[in-house]
């Protein structure tokens, strides 16, 4: 027999069909395959039968950037300069907020030079 205030189960509707009868507490994982809001519920029941209300909750999946850049066809030395240009986009086209941190893999670069 299971003390009072116990739970047996929790049911997680991830809001796009999927859903979850969980005899634990463990965190959920769930892929998502499209960008946008999101609602999730939450219900838990007790060995009884006894159902809380279900709580929801929103968040938004966003898209992710797809990473590109283009940079001189060669560099000769000792000129060791080269620019390079941000070519990155983002489905939303939020791009413009983008911000970087490069790290070219030699000392006199330093640890990371955000362009």
């Amino acid at each position: 027999m299971s003390s009072p205030g116990t739970i047996q189960f929790w049911h997680w509707d991830f809001g796009d069909g999927t859903f979850v009868d969980a005899t634990t507490n463990a965190n959920q994982l769930h892929p998502y395959t499209t960008t946008g809001p999101k609602t999730i519920g939450l219900q838990i029941e007790t060995p009884s039968g006894c159902k809380s209300a279900i709580l929801n909750k929103t968040f938004t999946i966003n898209p992710n950037p797809v990473v590109d850049f283009t940079m001189p066809a060669k560099v000769c030395l000792p000129y060791d300069v080269a620019g390079f240009t941000d070519v990155s986009t983002i489905a939303d086209g939020s791009q413009g907020g983008f911000s970087w941190k490069w790290k070219f893999g030699e000392p006199s670069s330093g640890a990371n030079d955000s362009a």
